[in-house]
């Protein structure tokens, strides 16, 4: 027999072999789907069922999220979303999942609690699919296709934490909102003292080159930091269906600072950046008396702000700046792009440069493009700018 007509047969039974195999496996069917068709603030439950006569692996990296307008695309992979997506893993310093795969043995399930923000086009269809992994024999896997999730809506969140604007200078207010928009009760894990009331409501997170990281971090207690986490008593807040919540924060933070009990001993402002706030609440919880808060909270929720800028905070033209940094709380400590510090000079009568008498701070002015001004009664001159006053 021709060698080519050998080899093309042999290649036919193989594919052959391949399709009839896959096709028994999926005959004995593996399963995906989840616990509702439509989600808003709740955790969405993927459940896979093996039903096969063999071990099964998925690799949580390898579920994709695909999103459908006129037709079924892939939004992204969980996996490269971030591993926050996964509300019953835990993930390790690079983001992998822990496992790095999961392991379904034969005639039985695992459900997988995804978070809804990940589905992060709203008020669309969704449907995931799963690449499984079947062994075959010991050590070794075969990829037997793609399986479906049912499709399921994610509507427009009902609980929102916001902040009243998206770009703040270092030192500025910022006024927080958080909504119960939920027609029931939900319940939130804050940091608290009896003398001074809640302090942490929601964590920041930082966006990095590499995603977004969270920074580790306290809010002062009457403008100090607590020598760490010794002290801090856990509590179990609750938010009436139909409220919102709003506080004032001025972007001072105690700062983490080399172990998990040290912290900065002053408050700092907020560093200059792109930020995001994350709340976790959730509306299942129980009385549990083994608890120190006495409610234990169920399958936990996360949700996330808008992202706000904060700008170093920097003074304009005629406006004062401290000199040293620092030196007055109420004042920045550089100016704006563009501006020079100056300090403040006359010229007198024999043509001499004399320091005027002022305070710990400097002004700031367009020095270097080429008019000699005046702004708010600062005047430049040949002493204090001499490219522009000659």
């Amino acid at each position: 027999m021709n060698k080519k007509i050998l080899i093309g047969i042999l290649i036919g039974i193989v594919i052959v072999g391949s399709f009839i195999l896959i096709n028994y496996w999926k005959s004995q069917k593996i399963k995906v789907c989840t616990d509702k068709s439509v989600y808003s603030d709740e955790s969405i439950i993927l459940t896979i069922k093996n039903d096969l006569d063999n071990l099964i692996f998925i690799v949580p990296i390898n579920l994709l999220i695909e999103v459908h307008d006129e037709e079924w695309r892939p939004l992204t992979t969980i996996g490269v979303t971030g591993c926050g997506c996964f509300q019953n893993l835990k993930c390790d310093e690079r983001g992998f999942t822990i496992p790095p795969q999961i392991k379904i043995n034969p005639h039985s399930s695992y459900n997988l609690s995804l978070n809804p923000d990940c589905f992060f086009e709203k008020d669309k269809k969704y449907r995931i699919r799963v690449m499984p992994l079947v062994q075959t024999e010991k050590d070794k896997f075969k990829d037997i296709g793609f399986y479906y999730s049912n499709e399921f809506l994610v509507k427009e969140p009902q609980v929102i934490i916001e902040t009243d604007k998206t770009e703040y200078e270092q030192g500025d207010t910022v006024i927080i909102t958080i909504k119960n928009n939920l027609d029931k009760t939900i319940v939130f894990k804050t940091d608290c003292f009896p003398e001074y009331g809640r302090l942490g409501l929601w964590e920041i997170e930082r966006k990095e080159k590499d995603g977004w990281k969270k920074v580790k971090m306290l809010l002062p207690l009457e403008g100090k930091c607590l020598p760490g986490y010794f002290g801090i008593a856990p509590c179990i807040e609750k938010m009436k269906p139909q409220s919102e919540f709003h506080q004032e924060w001025d972007q001072k933070i105690c700062l983490f600072n080399g172990s998990d009990s040290l912290f900065l001993e002053k408050p700092i402002l907020l560093q200059e950046g792109t930020y995001r706030l994350v709340f976790t609440y959730s509306d299942k919880f129980r009385k549990d008396e083994y608890t120190l808060t006495e409610i234990e909270i169920i399958t936990p929720r996360k949700i996330y702000s808008n992202e706000f800028i904060i700008k170093e905070r920097c003074a304009k033209a005629g406006e004062l700046v401290n000199y040293p940094p620092g030196t007055n709380k109420y004042l920045p400590d550089v100016c704006c792009e563009g501006l020079k510090p100056l300090a403040g000079f006359e010229v007198n009568e024999k043509g001499e440069c004399e320091r005027v008498e002022g305070g710990p701070f400097l002004t700031c002015m367009p020095c270097g493009n080429g008019v000699c001004e005046t702004i708010n009664n600062f005047d430049e001159n040949k002493c204090n700018c001499p490219e522009d006053c000659k």
